[in-house]
């Protein structure tokens, strides 16, 4: 028997991810949809069917987590752009950005503003999935990167001397920075995920963080369409791979 409906996995490893206390990816909503965050909060979003992403790009994904830091708790969106072509070194490259909108309620324009110089653009990226683990107490950032011969899974820490807005001076919340891979010197990292030996290249079509101690750091748990299998990733002290799970039964 193989778990060959993608639906299933998907929701497999997205109920993983909420009983990790996380957060996971959810479609692009229309308007008034109802999420619910990893404390059970309930946000109506405020969203057109046209909600667009950095450059005007159609979203495929939005994750809700708190992204401005502890201790003071907000209720963000990061979201994953629809794959464009772009020219690099006079070459059509696909890229996919990857974006925040902060809640700013409480100031005086209020809504959610969409910080520009937060973007991360993955060249080369056909598409990328996203998950917000939470270590050290801080919401951090995973993404899976379907596309590219490597680095195709990607940890950004936290900055906490973040001062994100749209001023040219601010610094980005990723320690990393907003490079792709992320900036040499950092916590920040990529790594490689190989498939199996035959395999083929791989298709990341859902990522999920998941403590499998209580108290200790999550594991990435990040599914392969493409080979049906699902990498089990350790995030502390150094992003690694622990061993790969297999989705096919007898």
């Amino acid at each position: 028997m193989t778990l060959s409906n993608r639906s299933l996995r998907r929701s497999i490893l997205c109920l993983l991810g909420i009983v990790g206390v996380m957060v996971c990816a959810v479609c692009a909503a229309p308007s008034g949809a109802q999420v619910i965050t990893q404390s059970g909060d309930q946000f109506i979003g405020q969203l057109s069917p046209t909600f667009n992403g950095s450059g005007g790009s159609p979203v495929t994904s939005l994750l809700i987590g708190s992204l401005q830091g502890a201790p003071s708790p907000t209720v963000d969106l990061l979201y994953v752009d629809a794959p464009t072509t772009v020219l690099v070194n006079m070459i059509p490259t696909s890229e996919v950005i990857v974006g925040e909108k902060l809640n700013t309620q409480g100031s005086a324009n209020g809504g959610f503003s969409d910080l520009k110089l937060d973007d991360i653009a993955f060249a080369g990226a056909s598409s990328v999935v996203a998950a917000l683990p939470i270590i050290g107490g801080y919401t951090n950032y995973a993404f899976a990167i379907t596309g590219v011969p490597k680095n195709n899974l990607c940890l950004y820490y936290f900055n906490p001397q973040s001062t994100s807005n749209n001023n040219i001076n601010s610094v980005p919340p990723y320690d990393g920075g907003i490079n792709y891979p992320p900036d040499t010197g950092t916590p920040s990292e990529c790594i490689t995920l190989t498939p199996p030996p035959g395999g083929k290249p791989p298709n990341f079509t859902a990522i999920a963080p998941f403590p499998f101690k209580t108290g200790s750091s999550p594991q990435l748990l990040v599914e392969d369409s493409a080979n049906d299998v699902v990498y089990v990733v350790a995030v502390s002290p150094t992003i690694n791979i622990q061993f790969i799970l297999h989705l096919t039964i007898g």
